[in-house]
């Protein structure tokens, strides 16, 4: 039997393939950038650098420290074997000069820096360098005086000869005080007493005041050898100093005989009448004229009339047998004589001049003309003028207003009343001598002494 076939089974369709899945879309990162070696050697570099510097530095900080450590040493060594100091050692600065020797490498916090120069020292160099200008300044000064003076030097005259008085319209003397005389050396006395347009040094051998000069012999003989005269100005009687040391040739008090008697403004008074104030007035012209004085001015020659309330009394006088006057002119003639070849030169008040004078108020006691004296001098300065004074009938106010009419007064009326014997006038040393030295020329004055 034919076996029936079964129809064929269908064959199961074949199942198709999955698709394939997508891929997931995923984010693409970039690939991690790899390390430039560029920038990383240019760090490298800076820092090498750096590491460089910063040693460097460091190395010359050391260097620094250890140069100004070293100073420091030296400089202490030096303080330590200075003397003590109580000024600062060291002063805080901002700025300081690199060169110095003690240059201070460290600076603080505060941007300071130590100064370890010590300060006592910059002081002693400044005064040392202050000092060295002054010696060089004062050198300077002192060639440049000489020279000066040097060039207005009167030229040298032996000594033998005259004083240059013929180059001179009068014989002209210029007051030297003992200060002056002491204190300046002859060539620049001289080169004074040629400015002046003077020939004759007038020095005070012995003063108002008693005091005695006697050191003039080189300063004398100076002046001759430049040509020049000396006179030696004694006052005679008005002396303070040998009354107060010895009473019994002084004028004193009538009520009081222990002490000496003084004027108004403090002057003692040598009695006249005193043999004993007379020889040592004599004495000291004689000393005058061994000096080499070629004058001897006299002045005070006369008798103290200003009482200063108390009346003045003159031991001797009651045995003296003449005036007061005669006295005066018999010690003037005692005075020449001793005076030798020096020529001797009365100073006096115009006033004592006149031969009216009253006998009774007058210092002299009665004019001075006819004495032994070769030449009378009588005093024009204002100084020694009372006020409203009065010059042959003209009175004068104030003397000083008018300095070349009362100078012209006095020596017009000196000259008419002196007998004939030379005048000179005793002009003072002012800003009007100019005028007065001619007004004592047209009065018809032999000379005048500036004073």
């Amino acid at each position: 039997m034919n076996k029936k076939t079964s129809p064929a089974k269908k064959q199961p369709k074949a199942k198709k393939p999955p698709k394939a899945k997508k891929p997931v879309k995923t984010k693409k990162t970039a690939p991690a950038k790899q390390p430039d070696a560029a920038p990383q050697a240019a760090d490298a570099r800076t820092r090498r650098l750096e590491l460089a510097l910063k040693r460097i530095k460091e190395n010359r900080v050391r260097e620094q420290a250890d140069r100004s450590g070293r100073r420091s040493a030296v400089f202490a060594a030096r303080v330590k074997n200075a003397s003590s100091r109580k000024a600062p050692e060291t002063v805080r600065t901002r700025g300081y000069y690199r060169f110095s020797r003690a240059y201070p490498g460290e600076v603080d916090a505060d941007g300071m820096r130590e100064n370890r120069a010590p300060v006592k020292g910059r002081f002693l160099r400044a005064a040392a360098l202050a000092l060295l200008l002054a010696i060089v300044f004062s050198g300077a000064y002192c060639v440049a005086r000489a020279a000066w003076l040097h060039s207005e030097k009167p030229p040298a005259v032996p000594v033998t000869s005259p004083a240059p008085e013929t180059k001179l319209p009068l014989r002209a003397m210029l007051h030297v005080s003992p200060q002056k005389a002491a204190e300046t050396a002859p060539e620049l006395l001289q080169a004074e007493l040629s400015n002046a347009g003077c020939s004759t040094a007038v020095l005070e051998y012995k003063d108002v005041y008693g005091r005695t000069y006697r050191e003039y012999a080189p300063l004398v003989s100076a002046l001759h050898a430049g040509g020049y005269r000396a006179a030696a100005y004694v006052s005679c009687f008005k002396d303070s100093f040998h009354p107060e040391n010895d009473v019994s040739v002084a004028v004193r008090p009538l009520n009081r005989q222990d002490e000496a008697w003084k004027d108004n403004s403090g002057n003692g008074w040598l009695n006249p009448f005193s043999p004993e104030a007379r020889r040592m007035l004599l004495d000291t012209v004689s000393a005058a004229a061994a000096d080499g004085f070629d004058y001897i001015l006299l002045d005070n020659v006369c008798f103290a009339v200003d009482s200063g309330g108390a009346a003045p009394y003159y031991e001797g006088e009651a045995e003296f047998t003449g005036t007061r006057n005669q006295l005066l002119q018999v010690f003037i003639a005692d005075a020449v004589k001793a005076a030798g070849g020096a020529q001797t030169i009365l100073m006096t008040a115009f006033t004592a001049l006149d031969e009216n004078a009253p006998g009774d108020r007058a210092p002299a006691f009665g004019n001075l003309l006819g004495t032994a004296a070769g030449t009378l001098c009588a005093d024009a300065r204002f100084a020694s003028q009372p006020k409203n004074v009065t010059v042959d009938g003209e009175t004068f106010a104030n003397a000083s207003d008018i300095p070349y009419a009362f100078v012209l007064a006095v020596g017009e009326f000196a000259v008419k009343n002196a007998g004939g014997v030379p005048v000179l006038l005793c002009l003072q040393k002012d800003t009007a001598a100019a005028q007065t030295i001619t007004a004592a020329e047209y009065a018809g004055a032999a000379g005048y002494i500036l004073w």
